[in-house]
């Protein structure tokens, strides 16, 4: 006796399986697999659903009415084979005709990793090992998968292009979309940066080339144009941008990875969750729909309390377990490169500007003040709303200030603690990243004399690498510099400045991930010292508040990647991020937070909206 049917459906590029039966049995299903609210009911098609279904179906068969259950069931046995295959690495070698470097041993065992997922793989080796390498050499092996995609951060595009035009050798002509025909000679790869949107919303066709390299903001405006491309292999470099599944880059790149024409699909990061295990499902998404489950069951799964922001203790294993079987290949640097110099951090609290401290925050403190004033006037039910709206706002806008002012009060004492450094280290150069444009332009102005470079937001492609190659330039003949002055944003992607070994952090950022991206523009391939990282934090400033923050977000996402805390042991690493990271219970935001002069009817309600507040 059959309870019902399976059937099957594609839309909008996902798979489902259509369950047709009784409500009790839907319900039933419901409860097991989180589903699509529809009738017939749908449940999207993969392993983990299919394993459910087939359970259920045990008890409460099913007219089978597509060919798409036995291809799920070999869905199953693929992903138990993958988990064993991936268990042990082979050293593959890529093609020696198409590609022309050489990898090193724990690259070659990446290629394999690359091979052995199919192309739908998800490389997080810490920045400097060569993901990029790794990710061309895969190419040279699959000389159908062009035209090729590259979707990168603005700033990364031009590097793209050279490692292509350095690695890469093709065989093969493409005379159109179509067709792929061999004419026998070894050709430089035609690469197209793709550097603007549609103009007026009309169309312009892309020219011919095998790689098209684009950031992530085009790709909406030029999703259509892609897609005339019939592209086979696209490849989302430092994919935690995709992090967010409401912005429209998400929604935008996920389409396009899902396009029809798509056989491969490559996600590179060094730091693929920036704040939450929970950002690492979006990004899966990408790259193999449906691997991680479905949202709702990966919640259930992994987090505590249906809450997507707090991922639990079992749930960060569980999750570096299946990532690790499934799409994930993670190396750390102090794993494959023992001969690579150690990455030493200090922190060095220096001095502030009190008195530019002081009279800055009394002017935002004024604001708060008028607002809290405004709110224990209020009389009507409509002011009592505005006024707790008014007052959560400056609060917002004062963290946002305050944490500028404390950038700005450091300044001097900065500039001072460089000149010293390279007074000292009169042969050292030094890479200083800061966060704030005019901290950024205040530091750089105070260390004309050393002849500084820079690399911050809104810099063209050529004064960007201009400014990399008088910083990396060893040639004593021609004009060098000694500090580059970098934006944390702007400057701690894709880019190579071993030439220096001391990495100046003037300001903190509010994720540990940004802070590892920035010192492993040093500390990676073709480093031949100790990397030395200086944390500066202002003592009694917004700086305390943002240690706390990282100290909370490093633990957990160290946690969600399976990692050991860098390259110290467990208990080397929490004592080093005791004394690096403290919480500030004297910054004078949290004697505000802490006695708000408001109304008693809405005291429970601010005091629970800056909790939410200050777990940023």
């Amino acid at each position: 006796m059959n309870y019902g049917t399976l059937d099957y459906v594609r839309e909008n590029n996902e798979e489902f399986f259509v369950i047709n039966s009784e409500y009790e049995i839907e319900l039933m299903i419901k409860r097991i697999i989180p589903s699509h609210n529809t009738f017939p009911l749908r449940v999207r098609m993969h392993p983990e659903n299919t394993r459910l279904i087939r359970m259920i179906m045990k008890e409460f068969p099913f007219d089978i009415k597509t060919d798409k259950w036995n291809t799920a069931q070999g869905q199953i046995i693929e992903q138990e084979e993958l988990a064993k295959k991936v268990e042990t690495l082979d050293y593959v070698e890529p093609d020696k005709v198409r590609f022309k470097g050489e990898l090193m041993p724990f690259q070659k065992q990446g290629l394999d990793f690359i091979i052995k997922t199919n192309g739908r793989t998800l490389i997080t080796d810490e920045m400097g090992l060569g993901k990029t390498i790794e990710s061309l050499a895969f190419i040279s092996t699959k000389p159908e998968a062009m035209p090729v995609i590259v979707v990168a951060p603005l700033v990364t595009l031009v590097n793209w292009k050279r490692e292509i035009e350095k690695f890469l050798a093709l065989t093969n002509k493409r005379f159109d979309k179509q067709t792929l025909l061999t004419d026998g000679k070894v050709r430089e790869p035609k690469v197209h940066l793709i550097r603007h949107g549609n103009v007026k919303g009309k169309r312009h066709r892309l020219p011919m080339a095998d790689f098209y390299l684009i950031n992530y903001e085009l790709v909406s405006k030029r999703y259509k144009d892609l897609c005339d491309l019939n592209p086979k292999f696209v490849i989302f470099d430092e994919i935690h941008s995709l992090r967010n599944e409401y912005t429209e880059k998400y929604k935008a790149c996920f389409s396009l990875a899902s396009f029809k024409s798509i056989l491969y699909r490559l996600g590179l990061s060094g730091t693929p969750i920036y704040n939450h295990g929970t950002e690492m499902f979006n990004i899966c998404e990408i790259i193999k729909q449906g691997v991680l489950g479905e949202r709702n069951e990966f919640v259930r799964k992994y987090c505590h309390g249906y809450n997507p922001d707090k991922t639990t203790d079992e749930g960060k294993v569980g999750l570096a377990n299946v990532l690790r079987k499934t799409i994930m290949i993670r190396r750390k640097k102090i794993d494959v490169l023992p001969d690579l110099p150690d990455k030493i951090r200090l922190k060095q609290e220096i001095e502030i500007d009190t008195d530019l401290y002081e009279s800055e925050l009394e002017k935002l403190y004024e604001k708060i003040n008028v607002a809290r004033g405004q709110l224990s006037q209020s009389f009507t039910d409509f002011e009592h709303k505005e006024g707790l709206f008014e007052l959560n706002k400056k609060i917002r806008e004062m963290r946002i200030a305050e944490r500028q002012i404390a950038g700005l009060a450091k300044v001097k004492h900065v500039v001072e603690y460089l000149e010293d450094l390279l007074e000292n280290y009169d042969e050292e150069k030094f890479v200083v990243f800061c966060h704030h444009i005019n901290v950024h332009k205040a530091i750089f102005d105070g260390l004309w004399k050393y002849n500084p470079v820079q690399i911050i937001g809104g810099q063209g492609d050529k004064a960007r690498q201009d400014a990399i190659d008088r910083f990396q330039n060893t040639d004593k003949n021609r004009e060098a510099s000694r500090v580059i002055i970098c934006g944390l944003r702007a400057g701690a992607l894709g880019i190579n400045l071993t030439s220096s070994a001391y990495v100046i952090f003037a300001e903190l950022d509010w994720s540990p991930s940004v802070h590892r991206q920035a010192e492993d523009r040093l500390h990676r391939i073709g480093q031949k010292h100790k990397v030395f990282a200086h944390y500066l934090e202002g003592t009694g400033t917004f700086d305390e508040i943002l240690s706390g923050v990282l100290l909370r977000k490093t633990v957990e996402i160290s946690d969600a990647l399976g990692d050991k805390m860098e390259s110290m042991n467990n208990q080397k690493a929490v004592e080093f991020l005791e004394s690096k990271y403290r919480f500030s219970k004297t910054s004078k935001i949290a004697e505000l937070i802490a006695n708000p002069v408001i109304p008693d009817r809405s005291q429970s309600y601010v005091s629970k909206r800056l909790e939410q507040l200050d777990d940023l």
